[in-house]
């Protein structure tokens, strides 16, 4: 997020700390909090991380692909609205309400350190658009994705439920 306003070779060693250590965010949890992460929460997080930080920082997708960030938000909002349903243990609809509040208050928090930074640091995370039109859309398409995300879910247990009724009558 900072890095294009540090020396060259500085910015390189900052992404390669904080890469390094977004890599082993799960290994430390397991670790210190004593809690088994699933293999397909480790998988989402470690696709999320290669199309956000390689594709989008390294490769500049952010800058060189047309809504690349809308889609890195909509991922971010598909993906967390998963790992949040699977371990919220609450009756259907509130769990959703859940995962959908807890999903636009991640995004807001991000979207509020985009704003430090532009306002400490002279970046620019909006680039051509106004601040506020940027920040309104990425937590619209975040809140898309978790919106998805639970449509995915509501009708898979649907079909699931119907098939296994129709499995118990034969």
């Amino acid at each position: 997020m900072y890095l294009h306003c540090l020396p060259f070779e500085l910015g390189k060693i900052i992404l390669g700390i904080v890469s390094i250590l977004l890599i082993i965010v799960p290994l430390i949890i397991e670790k210190f909090c004593k809690l088994k992460i699933e293999k397909y929460i480790k998988t989402i997080y470690y696709f999320f991380l290669f199309i956000a930080f390689i594709l989008g920082i390294l490769f500049s997708f952010y800058y060189s692909t047309a809504y690349f960030d809308l889609i890195v938000h909509f991922l971010f909002g598909f993906f967390a609205s998963i790992i949040l349903s699977n371990n919220i243990k609450v009756s259907n609809w509130k769990k959703w309400i859940i995962v959908i509040s807890c999903v636009l208050l991640l995004g807001f928090l991000w979207e509020f350190l985009e704003f430090l930074s532009d306002i400490c640091f002279g970046t620019d995370h909006q680039r051509k658009i106004s601040g506020a039109t940027d920040t309104m859309t990425d937590l619209l398409i975040s809140a898309l994705g978790s919106f998805v995300a639970v449509g995915y879910f509501y009708f898979m247990n649907k079909i699931k439920n119907k098939l296994h009724n129709i499995i118990d009558i034969s």
